[in-house]
């Protein structure tokens, strides 16, 4: 929630009939042009309804009608380590993946 004291933060929830959770996502607006999914997550009852996609569709319509241009959907890894069933539920949404860079230096 100290997040939000830097920039707007967004949560959704899709339930089914019965209010039982079924997705859920946070996404951050720090820029304003590209919205960041920071947390997305579904369980067996979203699967079930395919309430990602639901949100996911909702959501991409949602922030460009709000004049962003591009949705981050976050990593596809852990550690560095693609995790293959996630890399392919979001070629089933059309994204499109590459590399993230992280830059360092030395304090030498």
């Amino acid at each position: 929630m100290d997040i939000e004291k830097l920039w707007p933060v967004d949560f959704f929830q899709i339930t089914d009939r019965s209010d039982n959770m079924a997705a859920a996502e946070i996404l951050y607006r720090g820029h304003p042009k590209i919205v960041q999914a920071i947390f997305w997550v579904d369980n067996g009852i979203g699967r079930l309804l395919k309430a990602m996609d639901l949100c996911l569709l909702n959501l991409w319509q949602h922030y460009k009608n709000l004049g962003y241009n591009f949705v981050d959907a976050s990593t596809s890894s852990k550690f560095g380590i693609p995790n293959e069933g996630l890399l392919r539920f979001k070629e089933t949404l059309e994204l499109l993946s590459s590399l993230r860079y992280n830059l360092s230096w030395s304090s030498e």
